[in-house]
């Protein structure tokens, strides 16, 4: 869990008497916009039973009356010396080591890294890592301790700080984790040089306070391997930000907190020593809740927007639906648009249980669900769907310079991400519909349907529209020259699925598209009526024109010359279907598909490391064959008058040159 180091003037606590909570006259409970921290909350009357809590849960809730205090800064004398409070605060890498096919550990090797993703998973990329950082430096990474992960590893580690700090993947103003580890290395860098810091040593108070940006830093952890201590290198987020709750939302604190209401409407803090227990008709959250034991019972829905944080538990029922939402927003300027990820869904445990209980659908939309406990499962139930829904983001640029211009579209997906050290079960009553979701299970991943599961991927589309035109004047003659390029790209980002061992089980129809379900030991699939394990179409348009026009005195070859015009033209166009197939697969184990009906691979891979069963009525292979096509039109015109030498001097001429 994250720890905030604060480097704030000293503060003085006041006594209030206004309650934390309260009704408003239309019976909706609505946090406050103060800053207001209890050391307790308010006896209530009434506690529900919550199925499936400690038996301890509501204890912790009842005969508290302590008064509630706020607390805030001292102000300096005067406005010209004001200067808002700085807080640095950082949020503990996950130094837990994983257990699964996605990474290879290496104990005793000379490699630089403990960490290394499997190569088949990610297409032999080599990523951006820490490398970077210490070639600036200028520290030889062959001198030093070893570095936690690789590239991949560290932007995942990168990605699950700045979530837990912001509630957002990204910090403000980038838009890829390569974009953003890059920035926040470089800043490091400076930082590194202007006050002296090596890499493995972690920044003290005094150092915090010269930060004015927010920066990532190699620092020393020490992990267990085999039961022995070793020091390694990790990269650390610092994150500069400055009070806001002031202004954006209420601060309700307590050792436990408790509120009930018609409908809960929460954008601030609620943070809570030991319980939080929120009660409604419908409870959205849009900010931040974070206990030891977190949970909201519904008698409607529950909405989250913002994070949910237990210790030990996050539970979440609702009689009807659980929405996991994280919202985009849209940025114009000009003719260039940037829809990126406003604010992220998050759902995170760090050792305990993720139960999240729907009566009829759990929707997601580009959200994460994290649980780190070793011990700790994450279950998901609906009454009927679990829907895994996708952001679009978007970058629509444009340049123009007099008649030249460059236009560029590209339109990505974000999907929803769930990570567990333990296992993951997900069971719907009727569907599993999933696009562009990565699930991350430790030990067991399995998902159970009484009708369909699908597993599918999301297009994402690239179109470049760029021309340029050049102008040549010379002695008596002139030269234009246009080009004109057009690409249209789609691609696909399918749904991944990883776990020690993998059951999928469908009532109807079990649909893999584009995907990957990928276990260390044993895999299973099976549906009562058809297995389809697909491929989905991708496809690659370049078309690429120049034309050049001359005009005025040209030489013809030879001796002579021509006073006219030329043109000449060349078009090429370059086509690809192409199809990114589906993989099933274990690498040190079995792999079965059983089906009641028909059992269908298209243009996809079935791999184990030991036995593959294929079960159905009837088995149907089948393979997909890429179509590329090229096109190139050439066209020459040239017209005009030319002059030439001819006969007894032309002769004499060409005899000269022999």
């Amino acid at each position: 869990m994250g720890k905030i180091i604060d480097n704030s003037i000293s503060k003085q606590e006041k006594q209030l008497t206004n309650p934390i909570i309260g009704l408003n006259p239309d019976n909706k409970l609505t946090s406050y916009k103060t800053n207001i921290i209890a050391d307790s909350t308010h006896k209530q009357d009434i506690i529900t039973t919550i199925p499936f809590l400690p038996d301890d849960f509501e204890g912790h809730l009842e005969n508290k009356t302590n008064t509630p205090t706020v607390t805030e800064p001292d102000l300096p004398a005067t406005e010209d010396d004001m200067e808002p409070s700085k807080t640095i605060s950082i949020y503990e890498p996950n130094l837990t080591l994983p257990d699964n096919s996605l990474w290879i550990v290496h104990k005793d090797t000379d490699k630089n890294y403990i960490i290394e993703t499997d190569p088949r998973f990610t297409q032999r990329k080599k990523w951006l890592s820490s490398d970077y950082m210490l070639n600036r430096l200028k520290v030889d990474p062959n001198h030093i301790q070893k570095r936690l992960g690789d590239g991949y590893y560290e932007q995942q580690l990168i990605r699950e700080q700045i979530i837990g700090l912001t509630g957002h993947r990204y910090l403000h103003g980038y838009r890829s984790d390569l974009e953003q580890y890059q920035a926040l290395m470089d800043a490091g860098i400076r930082f590194a040089n202007d006050y002296g810091i090596v890499p493995g040593v972690e920044l003290s108070a005094e150092q915090m306070k010269a930060l004015t940006s927010d920066i990532v830093l190699l620092v020393k952890k020490t992990i267990n391997v085999d039961g022995q201590s070793m020091d390694v290198l990790v990269p650390q987020v610092y994150v500069v930000n400055r009070p806001q709750l002031g202004s954006d939302g209420a601060l309700i604190a307590g050792e436990n907190v408790f509120i009930k209401g018609d409908e809960l409407n929460s954008n601030g803090l609620i943070n809570a020593k030991n319980d939080i227990l929120l009660e409604g008709h419908n409870v959205t959250n849009k900010g931040t809740i974070y206990g030891d034991r977190v949970a909201i019972n519904a008698e409607n829905d529950i909405t989250n927007y913002g994070k949910l944080i237990g210790d030990k538990l996050v539970y979440l029922s609702a009689d009807n639906d659980i929405n996991l939402l994280s919202s985009t927003r849209t940025q114009t300027r000009g003719r260039n648009l940037t829809t990126n990820i406003d604010q992220s869904s998050i759902i995170q445990v760090n050792n305990g249980n993720i139960v999240i209980d729907a009566g009829r659908d759990i929707t997601t939309k580009a959200g994460w669900i994290i649980n780190n406990g070793e011990t700790g499962n994450t279950w998901l139930q609906a009454g009927h769907d679990i829907k895994f829904n996708t952001a679009e983001i978007e970058e629509k640029l444009e340049f123009r310079v007099k008649k030249d211009y460059r236009k560029t579209d590209e339109k990505s997906v974000v999907g929803t991400e769930i990570s567990a050290i333990n296992n993951v079960m997900l069971m719907a009553g009727n569907d599993i519909n999933a696009k562009t979701v990565d699930i991350v299970a430790g030990n067991h991943l399995g998902l159970q349907a009484d009708n369909d599961i699908t597993l599918g991927s999301s297009t994402e589309r690239f179109e470049l529209d760029e021309f340029h035109k050049s102008k040549k004047k010379g002695f008596l003659n002139k030269s234009t020259t246009t080009t004109h390029t057009q690409i249209d790209n789609t691609s696909q980002k399918g749904s991944e699925l990883y776990g020690d061992s993998v059951s999928i089980n469908a009532g109807n129809n079990l649909t893999v598209t584009g995907s990957q379900v990928i276990g260390t030991h044993n895999v299973a699939l099976e549906a009562g009526k058809a297995i389809n394990i697909d491929a989905v179409e991708a496809s690659y348009y370049r078309k690429h024109e120049t034309k050049t026009k001359k005009s005025g005195l040209m030489g013809s070859g030879g001796i002579g010359f021509t006073v006219g015009k030329e043109k000449e033209n060349l078009k090429q166009t370059d086509t690809e279907q192409a199809f990114v197939g589906s993989v099933v697969g274990s690498t040190n184990g079995n792999v079965t598909l059983q089906a009641g009906k028909d059992l269908n691979i298209k243009g996809s891979d079935v791999i184990a490391q030991q036995n593959i069963k294929l079960q159905g009525e009837n088995v149907n292979i089948e393979a997909l064959d890429a179509k590329t096509t090229y096109k190139e039109e050439y066209s020459y015109e040239k017209s005009g008058l030319t002059v030439a030498l001819t006969g007894t001097a032309a002769d004499m001429y060409e005899a000269a040159k022999a």
